[in-house]
């Protein structure tokens, strides 16, 4: 099998500990993935961070432990010695169960730390810290907070830092946040911990925000586990119950909880749909939800994850890692804030000292930070009440999996509904669905023209992206228009269909918005966690930056339009 490697010919396994040596061969291992192998010098070096690409989950884990175990098989002093971050509390427990059985073997102690996990045994990490720590985000938000004079003993023996699922948190506020923790600690010790980062692509990707050449990349040629996977739809006249994937990379996510090394991955995946005739509005009858479900499936067969977002400016993330900061150390001068969050290393580097400057004074003025006569920052009233509520630790305000959808997402979507065939995994029900969508899209002609009248509005299907849409309707408010995303289409409310084809030919032939302009235009634009307590400035560089696709709107106008006049 590609990517498999007989134990005889590995080149790298005699570098593991004879101890972990022995426990592959009593696991009746004869073979080892490539990537497991070529990881075991990259690790056992530590001179440098590490990016992983395997589609087999299990070897990604693996790969990763088998040498850190080697490392830490020798006893050692307390702390915390190896620091596992999983974006799910299922991924962990996954994780937990395969791990315990390798440190179990070595006597090396393994933690989880969630919110599933009792709170006897999440205080006896910091109490007595020891061997591998596996833990979320929020998690550890909570351990900074609530143990923060302690941190640099708990983690004083930390040799390794692994990101599980590494493209799930780039270029978002969950993202900026673990970075921002793990920029923090290293800052409290005082050294770089090399840090390992498992994902199932690259595109990309980096550990941390100035990586530069102290990086090894290594992928494998393995194709990955088999699986075995069913979608099932129903017939919900109230809708939407059961709506489609965020995303490929939450797909895969769910793949991750699946299968073992020698077991295929299961993946059950429902969508619901309203049932449909004549009468039913345009957008019900393609059935949508359920074509982007099957449009995600088949690029998860294809390997393919949305890349990872670019660095953007969450100014309510920054306000979350202030507080936090503040919490734990019981205040913090101004200066060192703007040090250990915004310098070199962090996730908001691109941050000014103005910008800075800006965040305290709006914060200072609702009391959620008060200064003292030493210059030193403390927590206001509502920044006390804020840091002890348990809701606290998580950066985000939105359910964990929310995703825009992709532009491939939806050009994939387009290209089944022009297609006539329909996957095996589908059941009847599915079937029948897929047949209506696709009669329904032929019969309203979109294959030809991507637009189409619903009542007194028109719709317009770009096919792109969440951001590139949603951009684009923002556009066309700021001209008069009264437009809005409606799932995967535009609609352009009481509008004829020449009306709004003027409109957008308006946008296609303009030069390209500024996204300030346009993001000063947005009347709701505090829709992030702590994006009340920003000021009009600092939320439209924020919404900006997070939110608009000025060049992806405007070349979506450009292709819609051209589309419509062949």
């Amino acid at each position: 099998m590609a990517g498999l490697i007989a134990l005889s010919k590995a080149l790298h396994f005699g570098l593991l500990h004879p101890r972990v040596q022995q426990w592959v061969w009593q696991r009746g291992w004869s073979t080892l993935h490539d990537i497991q192998d070529a990881l075991i010098p990259a690790v056992l070096d530590g001179g440098t961070d590490v990016l992983v690409a395997a589609a087999t989950p299990a070897g990604r884990t693996a790969a990763a432990f088998l040498p850190i175990c080697s490392e830490l098989a020798e006893p050692a002093g307390p702390g915390v010695r190896a620091l596992y971050i999983g974006p799910l509390e299922a991924l962990i427990n996954d994780r937990f169960h395969r791990v315990d059985e390798l440190c179990e073997a070595l006597e090396i102690p393994a933690h989880r730390w969630h919110g599933d996990v009792s709170g006897t045994r999440e205080q006896a990490v910091p109490r007595a810290p020891s061997g591998i720590l596996l833990i979320t985000p929020e998690s550890l938000e909570a351990m900074f907070v609530l143990w923060g004079k302690r941190i640099r003993s708990i983690f004083a023996a930390l040799r390794y830092v692994v990101i599980d699922e590494l493209h799930s948190f780039l270029g978002t506020e969950r993202g900026s946040q673990l970075l921002s923790q793990l920029h923090r600690l290293e800052t409290t010790l005082k050294r770089r911990v090399p840090r390992i980062g498992l994902s199932a692509t690259l595109g990309n990707m980096s550990v941390r925000p100035d990586d530069g050449d102290r990086v090894t990349v290594l992928k494998s040629r393995a194709i990955g586990q088999d699986l075995r996977l069913r979608l099932r739809s129903s017939i919900d006249d109230k809708a939407g119950r059961i709506g489609p994937p965020p995303s490929v990379a939450a797909l895969r996510q769910r793949l991750e909880c699946s299968g073992s090394r020698d077991e295929p991955a299961v993946l059950r995946v429902g969508c619901s749909a309203v049932r449909s005739d004549a009468q039913t509005p345009p957008l019900d009858r393609l059935h949508l939800p359920l074509v982007q479900t099957i449009a995600s499936i088949e690029l998860l067969f294809q390997r393919w994850c949305e890349p990872p977002e670019p660095a953007r400016l969450h100014l309510s993330a920054l306000i979350q890692q202030l507080l936090s900061l503040v919490a734990q150390h019981g205040g913090v001068h101004p200066v060192e804030a703007y040090r250990v969050l915004c310098g070199q290393g962090s996730p908001f580097s691109s941050v000014t000292a103005e910008q800075f400057a800006e965040l305290l004074r709006v914060l200072s003025s609702q009391d959620v930070l008060t200064q003292a006569g030493d210059g030193d920052l403390s927590l206001g009233g509502h920044g006390e009440a804020t840091v002890n509520d348990h809701g606290f630790f998580a950066a985000f305000q939105a359910p964990e999996e929310y995703r825009v959808v992709h532009p491939e997402v939806r050009r994939r979507m387009r290209a089944f509904l022009e297609d006539d065939h329909t996957p095996g995994y589908a059941d009847a029900q599915t079937r029948v669905l897929v047949e209506q969508a696709r009669r329904a899209y032929a019969a309203f002609r979109l294959d030809e023209a991507p637009l189409l009248a619903d009542g007194a509005d028109t719709l317009l299907f770009p096919w792109t992206g969440d951001r590139q849409l949603n951009t684009l309707a923002v556009i066309l408010c700021a001209t008069g228009m009264n437009a809005s995303a409606d799932g995967a289409a535009l609609r352009i409310v009481g509008t004829t269909r020449p009306e709004a084809l003027t409109a957008v030919d308006a946008v296609a032939c303009g030069p390209v918005p500024e996204p300030g302009e346009i993001a000063r235009k947005v009347k709701n634009k505090a829709t992030r966690k702590f994006d009340n307590w920003l000021s009009e400035d600092l939320l439209c560089e924020q919404y900006a930056s997070t939110s608009l696709d000025c060049a992806g709107a405007v070349e979506a106008a450009r292709i819609l339009v051209r589309e419509v006049h062949i």
